[in-house]
């Protein structure tokens, strides 16, 4: 549906378009105290331990992979955005005058044609400025209370009733019964917001309205504000800012969490023996036995022997040749 782009005049300012507490962490230690959780690995047979003072659950590949993919098309969007955005169309007449009015002469039509031509060989968007007289729009409209907003949208939608790519500019004369007086509200079809956002409006807005009222009582002073308004706006450029922005976002999206995904993903083939997981080790430091049926050394705790899977150990005994074996034997 159009929306407004906003308006003002020579009494009065432009106003703008209408678009539509702390968490616990986890500390890693590489010296055992009693309450740390145990946490073992094994490389070549050999446990390999880290010590936390909390449980932890390891992150999966597929969080990562869908943090990755959300920040990655983030990273995207903003790039996309540096881009300067398609012409609306082409091909068609930039200017189409319907000056009921009579407030341009036919030299301010061809000066205001060809600002408007300009603008729309940057932008794409066909223009169309509408004059009214403030009296007999007053004498229509005045008894239903209908705004100036709601008329210039009526107006467009019953001039392009399937048509999202033009501004229609409606302007009065006359306001408040001063003659050398104008106002303005402006209309443009939804595929216009690309190239019309709201900022460019406001812009546009400004500028009219400040001539208007600096060129107050000059027969030319609607013309040459308007023209003044075209030759200040046009397409927009390629936006540095936004490409620095999506730059930096990408460059870090796939610093931090590529090496992440690619060490959960070597963690997910590692052999099960060889993945870190917690051992309950009753309260003790980590301790060794040896496996019966394999020979294999592993923390007493484990469930089952990282080596063979055979079922682990209840009973503590110190693998032989140890300090504890010979102390053992000696009672």
């Amino acid at each position: 549906m159009p929306h407004s782009t906003g308006g003002g005049g020579s009494h009065g300012g432009s106003h703008h378009s209408s678009h539509g507490g702390s968490g616990s962490s986890i500390h890693y230690y590489n010296s055992y105290i009693p309450g740390r959780h145990v946490w073992v690995s094994y490389v070549n047979g050999q446990p390999h331990y880290r010590y936390t003072n909390s449980r932890y659950k390891e992150t999966s590949v597929t969080f990562y992979v869908i943090f990755f993919l959300i920040f990655f098309c983030t990273g995207l969007s903003i790039l996309s955005s540096a881009f300067p955005p398609k012409k609306v169309t082409v091909g068609q007449t930039p200017l189409t005058m319907e000056d009921d009015a009579k407030i341009f002469s036919k030299e301010e039509e061809r000066s205001l044609s060809k600002a408007v031509s300009s603008y729309y060989d940057k932008s794409g968007i066909p223009v169309t400025i509408k004059t009214v007289k403030y009296k007999k729009w007053l004498k229509d409209n005045g008894d239903y209370g209908q705004s100036k907003e709601n008329y210039a949208y009526d107006t467009y939608v019953g001039m392009y009733p399937d048509d999202e790519t033009r501004w229609l500019i409606t302007i009065w004369d006359g306001e408040a019964g001063d003659s050398r007086a104008y106002s303005f509200e402006g209309i443009a079809g939804d595929r216009t917001d690309q190239m019309l956002p709201e900022e460019t409006t406001s812009k546009f807005n400004s500028i009219v309205s400040y001539q208007l009222r600096e060129r107050y009582g000059r027969k030319d002073a609607c013309s040459q504000a308007f023209i003044t308004g075209f030759n200040s706006i046009g397409a927009a450029g390629f936006n540095w800012i936004n490409f620095g922005v999506a730059a930096f976002w990408l460059l870090m999206t796939c610093g931090c969490l590529i090496p992440s995904i690619v060490k959960a993903v070597r963690n997910k083939r590692k052999p099960v023996s060889q993945r870190e997981h917690e051992v309950d080790t009753h309260g003790q430091a980590p301790q060794l036995v040896i496996c019966p049926y394999c020979g294999g050394t592993y923390v007493f705790g484990e469930t089952a022997c990282p080596h063979c899977n055979a079922a682990g150990l209840t009973v503590y005994t110190p693998p032989v040749g140890t300090r504890e074996s010979f102390n053992s034997n000696n009672i």
